[in-house]
């Protein structure tokens, strides 16, 4: 019965909830994701197992049910009262002579009367049976309509992509040796998309749009890893596999959550496979947050659903934090792991599926079913009884009947399905979402705290959030550090002097892939060799050298940094003004308050950024300036600033910024006042 196979399917499906709701933080994405993708395979398996397998008995229903014929239109014992003319032997099949009748007897017959009646409701709901056949059938063809719409979409995008020079084909082809994708990936640019997506299953291919021909390389680099770890995961395949399950399942709720986990588990995985690969956490949050925000309010469609895509806004924030956070595990699924997962899950599914909920049939059973026509099997005959007895037990018989036809007022009043609680409310306004920086190309994405500063006391309960830059969510990020990050492994003395001695070297990639290995292991020895590479002819090297001594607390790193805020390239600069940001030394301020006259407004913005970091008192008066500037991305910036300062002089400057163009300026204006209004009291 459906009934059963929905059980099942429930049972299977809980498990694999409970092992991702357990195992969150502690097991890898890639592991989680098998699970789910186990878990729903094994939920539509659930019957072909059933049926093959010896059954395991768990007797929890009467056997009678599970072959219930279709109600008669009259029934069994209406049939005996209407029946005039029938003689007293036949009421003696149903109600023996008072003269005869223990009371123990009497009530068994009570409750036997009590179960014909359940009984007969539950044949009526086992007669509508076909008709739910019918809905399921409907239900799994229009998903699985839609499943292959999408598919030959996504296969159309392909054939029909821009033709024209991708600047980013070469990155793209080292990209894919580096991550080992087993096989011929083709790269193409489409109009269609609005974010990079990964499709195909036989013929693996990784669409970006025509607007990443202007993306620097940092941000093509982050994504075409990215999408190449999907093709190497062969995630285009197994999801879909997972929407056809789906589709069989469209019924169960659980089906629904499975799928939408995969969808973020998968996600995560890949996010993992890109940090492994030696990407910054931060930077490549950065450029999640951007590929989302620029695909943000354009339609989707059958051909983004026919892929992967890269970022979903739904999906945002529980991957900015797991990139984010250092503690989790991001190894790939090893063929250990698989194993494993294959095991466990077939350990659930088997035993499940073989579960016999059944009673075996019993003469007690036997005998209080309804038959199947409208009057009783012919039962041995009693002898008859007097005529007077024989008509005060068919008057007996029609109130009974009548009694049974109509149910109680209570039992009519209620409701057939139970009321679902409203989730319970929340206390005060939902969290503001956090400014973000100004995004750089190599650098972290600085995602500041909103917590107070030393002796200000923060806003009330409900008011004080975590702010992003336009992206649904609220994406709350973790606090960022006070200082430095430690080393992230212990260095080797001669690794260092043999990267020292490679940023002399007279190729270009060869002294950046040096330099990062350098910036990564953030050995003191090697901080001569990073100021060195603050003079790089290439304005990437000195970038990437700017972000690399934002790891060094020292007073010769702050000094550099300082200087480089006077590159004559804005991105060194930028990236400049995030490292003393990051380091927040009282020292830079009154470098990073003559950035905030740049002529480049990200310079300005990231300066802005970094006052606030340092929270010195200092920048108040300049960030009030800065409020006031002619892009609106500085002038959040700057507000920012001011809210973490608490400076009660920018309470009426707040207030007409309540008024500004950009939105994004009215929210962080709005939680700045939180924090001075606060403060005065």
């Amino acid at each position: 019965m459906m009934l059963e196979l929905l059980v099942k399917a429930t049972l299977v499906l809980g498990v694999a909830a409970l092992f991702g709701a357990v195992s969150r933080g502690r097991a890898a994405a890639s592991t989680r994701h098998a699970a789910w993708v186990a878990a729903l395979v094994g939920a539509v398996l659930v019957p072909v197992l059933g049926a093959s397998l010896p059954a395991i008995r768990l007797p929890l229903l009467p056997a009678e049910l599970r072959a219930l014929p279709a109600p008669s239109p009259v029934a069994p014992v209406a049939s005996l009262v209407e029946d005039d003319s029938a003689d007293a032997s036949a009421i003696a099949h149903t109600m023996p002579s008072r003269r005869h009748v223990p009371q123990h007897a009497a009530a068994s017959a009570a409750t036997a009367d009590d179960t014909r009646a359940l009984l007969r409701q539950v044949r009526d709901a086992v007669a509508a049976l076909p008709w739910l056949a019918v809905i399921w059938a409907l239900g799994a063809f229009l998903v699985l309509a839609r499943l292959v719409a999408s598919r030959v979409a996504a296969a159309r995008l392909t054939r029909n992509r821009v033709p024209g020079r991708k600047p980013w084909l070469g990155l793209a082809r080292r990209l894919a040796r580096l991550m080992r994708v087993p096989r011929r990936v083709r790269f193409l640019r489409s109009d269609r998309v609005s974010m990079p997506i990964a499709c195909g299953v036989l013929r693996p291919a990784v669409v970006l749009p025509v607007e990443a021909d202007d993306w620097q390389d940092a941000r093509v680099r982050a994504v075409l890893l990215h999408e190449l770890a999907h093709v190497r995961r062969r995630d285009c395949l197994t999801q879909l596999i997972v929407d056809a399950a789906v589709a069989l399942l469209w019924f169960h709720p659980l089906a629904w959550v499975g799928r939408r986990a995969v969808r973020r588990e998968r996600e995560r995985a890949c996010d993992d496979l890109v940090l492994v690969a030696g990407t910054d956490a931060p930077e490549y949050a950065t450029h999640l947050l951007d590929v989302a925000r620029a695909a943000q309010g354009q339609p989707s469609g059958l051909v983004m659903s026919g892929g992967v895509a890269m970022a979903r806004a739904s999906e945002l924030e529980g991957r900015l934090m797991a990139i984010l956070d250092t503690t989790r595990a991001r190894h790939a699924l090893t063929a250990r792991a698989l194993a494993t997962v294959f095991m466990v899950t077939l350990a659930i599914v088997a035993p499940t599926s073989a579960l016999d909920f059944w009673h075996a049939p019993g003469a007690t059973a036997r005998a209080v079913l309804a038959p199947p026509v409208g009057r009783p099997a012919p039962l041995p005959r009693p002898a008859p009884p007097p005529a007077a007895i024989a008509r005060e037990a068919r008057h007996e018989a029609a109130t009974s009947a009548a009694a049974q036809a109509e149910p109680p007022a209570a039992a009519q009043a209620s409701p057939a399905v139970a009321p679902v609680a409203a989730p319970p409310a929340q206390d005060g306004p939902a969290p503001m979402p956090m400014p973000t920086p100004t995004p750089t190309p190599s650098a972290r994405p600085v995602i500041a705290p909103m917590a107070p500063m030393p002796g200000i006391p923060g806003p009330k309960p409900g008011v004080r959030g975590g702010v992003q830059g336009g992206v649904p969510g609220g994406v709350i990020a973790p606090p960022a550090k006070a200082g430095p990050e430690k080393p992230r492994q212990p260095a080797d003395p001669t690794i260092i002097a043999a990267l020292t001695e490679a940023l002399k070297d007279s190729d270009l990639e060869v002294r950046q892939q040096a330099l990062f290995t350098l910036g990564r292991y953030g050995d003191p020895s090697s901080l001569d060799a990073m100021i060195g590479a603050l003079g790089d002819a290439d304005a990437e090297m000195r970038q990437q050298a700017a972000f690399a001594l934002s790891r060094y607390d020292s007073p010769r790193a702050r000094q550099a940094l300082a200087g480089a805020l006077k590159d004559r390239a804005a991105e060194v600069r930028q990236q400049a003004a995030f490292a003393l940001g990051a380091l927040r030394a009282k020292e830079s301020v009154d470098p990073l308050l003559g950035a905030l006259a740049d002529t480049d407004p990200e310079v300005r913005g990231q300066a802005a950024f970094a006052l606030a970091q340092i929270r010195d008192p200092r920048a108040a008066d300049a960030l009030m300036v800065a409020a006031k500037d002619s892009n609106a991305e500085v002038r959040t910036q700057a507000f920012f600033g001011l809210a973490q300062l608490g400076d009660p002089r920018a309470k009426d400057l707040a207030i007409a910024a309540l008024k500004d163009e950009s939105p994004e300026v009215r929210r962080v204006a709005a939680m700045a006042l939180a924090n001075l209004v606060d403060h005065d009291e």
